[in-house]
C-alpha cells in the first residue's frame, strides 16, 4: 500500500521525538487587543529558562497586530512538556481572548542547514 505523503515512517517519527524542532507560532490580535497581546508575548523570561529551550523569540511585524514566535527546542519531547507548564497554559488561556482565529503553529524540517 502506498504511504500518504502526510504520514512519516515509524523511523522518521522516533528520530524526530528526539531530534531537534524549530516552529513558527503566527498571531493576529483582534482590533484593539494588540498592546494586550504585546504584553502577554513579553511574559516569556519563564520558558527561555525552561530546560530543553534553546530560542524562544518574539517578534510584532511591521503589520499592526501580527506577532511571531520563533523557537528552537532541543526535541520534541522538551517542547511537549513545555506546553504543560503553568506559564504556558496561563499565556495559552488569555490568547482565546485576544486572537481573532487559532494561533497558527508551523513545525519546520530543514531544508539546507
Amino acid at each position: 500500500m502506498a504511504q500518504s505523503r502526510l504520514e512519516k515512517p515509524p523511523t522518521q517519527m522516533i528520530t524526530s521525538w528526539f531530534s531537534e524542532i524549530h516552529l513558527i507560532a503566527s498571531m493576529v490580535a483582534l482590533p484593539g487587543k494588540e498592546d494586550e497581546l504585546r504584553e502577554v508575548l513579553r511574559l516569556s523570561e519563564p520558558t527561555q529558562n525552561e530546560p530543553g529551550n534553546r530560542r524562544y523569540d518574539m517578534y510584532a511585524s511591521d503589520q499592526r497586530g501580527r506577532f511571531f514566535a520563533i523557537d528552537t527546542w532541543e526535541s520534541r519531547r522538551a517542547l511537549d512538556k513545555h506546553k504543560q507548564t503553568p506559564h504556558f497554559k496561563a499565556a495559552a488561556a488569555s490568547l482565546s481572548e485576544l486572537l481573532q482565529r487559532t494561533l497558527a503553529l508551523d513545525i519546520l524540517d530543514p531544508i539546507v542547514q
